[in-house]
């Protein structure tokens, strides 16, 4: 029995079933906007974040329109996997409502909303925000104070366009002198749509499997 596992196991690797692709990597270590970026957001040191990962350089969101990723050219697929640091500057209000009122960290996809999400680090309210903890530091935390913050976010939808645009942004942002955000290590993977002779390899091993599955018992 234990052969058959492993026979089965191995037709599963051979097949290469749905296996994750990456097709784009950003850590904006080169100090200027990379290709496929538009829209808000320029290029800039991350200070004292540079310690939590964020190497030295990463995309600042200054106001309150977004950053764009457009990547072309995926392939076939049917899922795509995002997974980004996200850091907040300034003071970024954290209130779901009164004063200051809570802002709400946006991503869409083609247009269709992934993460609606309050995440801020001032005000007495402190969130939770989209993602792990990289950093929130919640001592004091009170009207007139903010902590740094910042995120690790990773999320897999279906999708299976050729292109993606993607959008980051605070769309509800006092400006750069009060609030802004940035993104570093970007990554995009695909789930590619496994090729027709890997399904018949798959599926004719596991024939076999089977048959021989009956032939012990």
């Amino acid at each position: 029995m234990k052969r058959i596992h492993a026979l089965a196991t191995s037709l599963l690797l051979a097949a290469g079933v749905a296996q994750a692709a990456t097709v784009h990597g950003e850590d904006f270590e080169s100090g200027s906007t990379p290709a496929g970026w538009s829209g808000a957001g320029t290029v800039q040191s991350t200070g004292s974040f540079a310690s939590l990962g964020f190497g030295q350089q990463h995309l600042r969101v200054e106001g309150s329109n977004a950053a764009v990723l457009t990547l072309n050219n995926l392939g076939a697929h049917t899922a795509i996997t995002l997974s980004f640091d996200l850091v907040l500057w300034d003071s970024i209000d954290g209130n779901p409502g009164g004063f200051p009122y809570g802002d709400m960290f946006q991503l869409r996809a083609d247009n269709v909303t992934l993460i609606e999400q309050l995440f801020g680090n001032y005000g007495t309210n402190g969130s939770e925000g989209p993602g792990s903890t990289l950093v929130q530091n919640d001592a004091n935390r009170g009207y007139g104070f903010w902590v740094d913050s910042a995120r690790r976010v990773e999320l897999t939808f279906a999708h299976t366009a050729d292109t993606v645009r993607f959008e980051f942004q605070y769309p509800n942002s006092q400006g750069s002198s009060d609030e802004s955000f940035g993104l570093d290590n970007l990554q995009v993977s695909i789930t590619p749509v496994p090729e027709p002779g890997s399904w018949a390899l798959l599926l004719g091993g596991l024939g076999l499997v089977g048959l021989a599955s009956r032939r012990r018992g």
